[in-house]
This record gives structure tokens, sequence and C-alpha cells, in this order.
């Protein structure tokens, strides 16, 4: 090893590989040397997913929803599957909607609360959505 392998491995003697297992135990070394990094990295992906990451201002909603798609699966790789309610209620929230907006996509989606229900229901409701509006492009 070499470089900053070599430091922060530097301690582990090597009669603690000397196992049948030695690999593994190996794995188990360099998981406990570099782990902080793997957090820090998921805490940095899932903060950009939850606080930075919403609709663009004048964004059409299908390229929000293609957005959206990418972000999640961000998101997921870190840390899991997320429940499907947590799911729609995130794409609705971070779409930036108003309140008619917002009522008018829970409408469109009749009644069913996922992803992929309100993701049709945008587009068809507001498929080229103006920021602070309320209005489609077309319609000032």
């Amino acid at each position: 090893l070499s470089g900053d392998a070599a430091e922060k491995l530097e301690n582990i003697q090597p009669a603690q590989l000397s196992h049948e297992d030695s690999v593994f135990r190996f794995k188990q070394f360099i998981t406990e040397a570099y782990e902080p990094i793997e957090d820090f990295r998921t805490g940095k992906i899932m903060d950009h997913f939850l606080e930075s990451f919403t609709r663009k201002r004048n964004q059409d909603v299908g390229d929000y929803n293609r957005d959206w798609v990418k972000e999640l699966a961000k998101a997921e790789k870190v840390t899991g599957e997320l429940q499907p309610t947590w799911k729609a209620y995130l794409y609705l929230k971070k779409m930036r909607l108003d309140h008619r907006q917002y009522t008018q996509v829970l409408v469109a989606s009749l009644g069913v609360f996922t992803v992929e229900a309100l993701q049709l229901a945008a587009l068809k409701t507001f498929p080229t959505l103006r920021e602070g509006t309320g209005t489609e492009n077309g319609g000032r």
C-alpha cells in the first residue's frame, strides 16, 4: 500500500491478517478506515436531495420529472429505497407549487398518491408551468 491507504492502515499488524479469513479481515480494516468518508459522502448526497434539489424557476414539468428521477436514484443508492408515500410527498414538495396548483395536481391524480400518478397529473395539468404566476406560459 502507498499514499493515503498506507497511512490509514499503518496500524494493522501482519499477524492480524494471518488467518483463514484474512481477505475478509483486510476488507473490514479498509471499511473501518474509510467509513467516515462514506458517511460524509452519504450526508452530502442526502443534504443536496433534501435541502437543495427543487424544481428550478420556470422549469417545465417534464424536465423536472427527469431531474427528479436522477436525483432520487442518487439518494436511494446511498440510503436505500424510500417508502412510496415519502417519495410522493417529496416529489410534490420539491415541485414548489402554490396552494391552488398543489390542489389541482392532487385532484388530477385521481386519489392515487404515488410519484408516477403525480408526475402524470402534473404533466397533464401544467406542462409549461411558470414560476410564481399560477399560469402556463401562454396564459398571461
